[in-house]
């Protein structure tokens, strides 16, 4: 008996598939016809996990729905391309915190940061609502301590921008030190 062999099923494809419907507010045979140009049983096979999304579906569905394909089979956790971007930035700047402390230097955040009123408008309702955001300029928004005696205090933007800052240079000295071993090696 000659059977098809076919890649592993990750559970979350389903549950994710499931999801793309609701929040569209479409069914299986609509997707089906009109993103897939298959058949709403297809769609069930792959709503059901009974057959693995073929990658080049997951990413139809993700262009037409906005969501990465990764995502949509179970590969990641990050749904979208901004998702994905502010996890990378987030693991960056815990690196260059961590970087900052190895060499004695501390961020300690205050309890006395200054808060903005912000409004937005809900995408559910349509009404105008209001949050108190952190003042991204208050210079006191950070004891900055060094060796466990604070050295000075700066705002959340200085601070992102510090952050931001020994990222990019950390990038461009392995870029640099990458570029010098190759060259020794060639």
């Amino acid at each position: 008996m000659n059977k098809e062999r076919r890649a592993p099923i990750n559970p979350k494809q389903g549950e994710r598939l499931r999801e793309i419907l609701k929040e569209n507010r479409i069914t299986q045979g609509q997707l089906a016809n009109n993103v897939l140009k298959k058949t709403q049983q297809a769609v069930s096979k792959y709503v059901n996990n009974e057959r693995p999304l073929p990658w080049e579906y997951a990413e139809k569905i993700g262009k037409k729905y906005g969501v990465r394909p990764a995502w949509l089979v179970g590969f990641d956790d990050q749904k979208t391309e901004l998702d994905a971007a502010f996890e990378e930035a987030w693991e960056s700047s815990c690196k260059a915190e961590e970087l900052l402390s190895a060499i004695g230097f501390c961020f300690e955040k205050t309890d006395d940061v200054k808060k903005v009123p912000r409004e937005y408008i809900s995408k559910d309702t349509g009404e105008t609502k209001v949050f108190f955001e952190e003042e991204r300029d208050d210079p006191s928004a950070y004891r900055i301590v060094l060796g466990g005696r604070e050295v000075g205090r700066c705002s959340i933007r200085e601070y992102d921008n510090l952050i931001d800052s020994i990222v990019d240079n950390a990038g461009a000295a392995v870029k640099v030190l990458t570029e010098r071993k190759e060259k020794d090696n060639g």
